[in-house]
């Protein structure tokens, strides 16, 4: 898997776990902070965390097929909670 990858990702130097197939990433693993690439110039963290956020909620949404109370269960917040998010990253992006 890594090699299947690493060769769909040509002129990259690294893959992440977003490379791997969903069936790897969705073990329960959580990325940790080592896992981020930092460039020399630094990161926006803002925006990293806004990416990462929608990710997650686009995830969850995909796993209940759009339903957004159970949405929020699998991410561990309320429904509202979920709402607001995705208004906010509707306005950022």
């Amino acid at each position: 898997m890594i090699e299947r990858a690493f060769a769909l990702s040509p002129g990259r130097t690294q893959i992440t776990a977003l490379d791997l197939p969903d069936e790897i990433r969705e073990t329960g693993a959580i990325l940790s902070p080592t896992e981020v690439v930092f460039p020399d110039h630094g990161i926006e963290m803002d925006r990293l965390v806004s990416d990462f956020e929608h990710t997650l909620i686009r995830r969850a949404l995909e796993r209940t097929g759009g339903n957004k109370r159970l949405a929020a269960d699998l991410l561990h917040v309320k429904r509202t909670t979920l709402i607001e998010k995705l208004k906010r990253l509707e306005r950022v992006n």
